[in-house]
């Protein structure tokens, strides 16, 4: 699986990524963000096929980086971004992603032979006209397949994952796929508003099951 992980902290970041470069060597993404009034704002994405490193020019308040799998065919760099088409209000929505889903899921969010095969690009495709209530809620419960996730949408940041794939947090609001120090997992079946101001993690009320889940024994 690839990797995912974010950290305000520049030294940690570095840790992290020294931590999760063993998941993904084919492509690394760094973006950056800034906050303005309260609201987070992606300023500078930096996509990289063969450099693996922090570049300083691109950190920012906030930071999320992303390692591509040596397994995968494309190297296709995060985050995936659904901007707003010309008769929708102005607004985009990243989306990072660690996992994958299963064929017939990515067969079943396709809705014509233009549509992308990239699995991320599908989610972020969707998640971009959901709302944080049941329809989201139904709409990660029909996902076969693993993911974990960081989206950015309506200038806040959510993350969310399900029981297959990892993703694990501390006080500080760092994220990793690798466990760190002084880290617990973030509780699968939740999509959580990132709250920098508290430093915690808010239960939107979204919440949804993990597909063909078989650690449910």
């Amino acid at each position: 699986m690839c990797g995912l992980f974010a950290s305000t902290d520049p030294v940690k970041l570095e840790n992290l990524f020294n931590l999760n470069f063993k998941r993904g060597q084919k492509g690394f993404s760094q973006s950056g963000f800034s906050f303005v009034d309260g609201n987070m704002l992606l300023w500078e994405s930096r996509n990289e096929s063969s450099r693996f490193e922090i570049d300083p020019k691109f950190l920012s308040d906030y930071n999320i980086c992303h390692v591509v799998a040596p397994t995968t065919a494309e190297p296709n760099f995060h985050p995936a971004v659904r901007e707003a088409q010309e008769h929708e209000p102005e607004g985009f929505t990243a989306l990072w992603h660690n996992g994958i889903l299963k064929q017939d899921t990515i067969d079943e969010l396709r809705k014509n032979e233009d549509d992308p095969l990239w699995d991320t690009q599908l989610l972020v495709d969707r998640l971009h006209y959901l709302g944080l209530d049941d329809e989201m809620s139904e709409f990660l419960s029909s996902l076969d397949g693993s993911f974990a996730c960081l989206m950015l949408k309506d200038s806040g940041l959510y993350v969310f994952r399900n029981n297959l794939s990892p993703l694990f947090r501390d006080n500080m609001l760092n994220f990793s796929s690798v466990r760190f120090s002084f880290s617990e997992p973030v509780p699968p079946g939740i999509v959580y508003f990132v709250d920098f101001e508290t430093r915690q993690l808010v239960d939107t009320g979204v919440h949804f099951e993990t597909k063909n889940n078989p650690y449910n024994v």
